[in-house]
């Protein structure tokens, strides 16, 4: 109400709505650290250029170090439990990273063969995705130096997400995070220097107490002893909820 009083007071008076917002919320405006920023990058859809067009944007246009790319288990990268997945597309993502780009890669998805408990190792729906896809990942791409870290899932608690159904994470954190630990032991074990981070949940702020109380389970589960940074995902408006 005091923005809103403060916008007609100012416009009435010929203001400029820059200096509105400085008094409004007594912040002073000041450059943007760029070297602290990052961006996904959607190299599947051709409307952004190729995997180097989006590479060089992000670094030449946009100035930024880090990007964040899916490393999706899809059908079309494994249509069967018995195929041999096909990776040239990452490869080619890992190929064209150029000097000065960071790359932290989500390794996330599930073939819809993985809805069928027949495929999973003992039974473990967890298990078979870390070991038939973060694992073989991990080792496939631990040379790349551009390649800085792996990030292992993403936001798990989202329950309109039919993979987080199959994964049995939906609802419980304590069995995310004995994903985490396998992958982030197995991880350390191929490549130690590589950050491991945990799946940020889905908007701690907008689903606010949902998704926090999802964090503290992983807490309480022990995830800050298998994850180098906590990842969260911050975006809305309701910045009371996140303070």
């Amino acid at each position: 109400f005091l923005f809103f009083s403060l916008l007609l007071l100012n416009l009435g008076c010929g203001g400029e709505a820059g200096d509105l917002l400085d008094l409004a919320d007594g912040v002073d405006r000041e450059e943007i650290d760029q070297s602290k920023l990052g961006t996904n990058a959607f190299f599947a859809e051709p409307e952004f250029g190729t995997v180097q067009e989006q590479f060089t944007e992000v670094r030449d246009t946009l100035g930024l170090r880090y990007v964040r790319a899916l490393f999706a288990w899809t059908n079309s990268v494994q249509p069967t439990p018995s195929a041999i997945p096909d990776l040239s597309f990452y490869d080619e993502i890992a190929s064209r990273i150029p000097e000065g780009v960071d790359v932290l890669v989500v390794l996330t998805g599930l073939p819809t063969w993985m809805q069928n408990p027949d495929n999973w190792i003992e039974g473990d729906p967890r298990r078979t995705f870390v070991d038939r896809w973060v694992i073989p990942i991990a080792e496939r791409y631990s040379l790349n130096e551009r390649i800085i870290g792996w990030q292992i899932w993403n936001e798990p608690n989202m329950t309109v997400n039919p993979e987080n159904s199959t994964l049995d994470v939906a609802t419980d954190g304590g069995k995310y995070v004995e994903m985490l630990s396998r992958a982030y032991i197995r991880i350390k074990a191929i490549s130690p220097e590589k950050l491991v981070l945990n799946a940020a949940t889905t908007a701690i702020n907008q689903n606010f107490p949902e998704s926090l109380n999802y964090n503290r389970q992983m807490r309480d589960a022990g995830a800050a002893a298998v994850t180098d940074r906590w990842a969260i995902h911050y975006y809305g408006e309701q910045y009371e909820n996140i303070v």
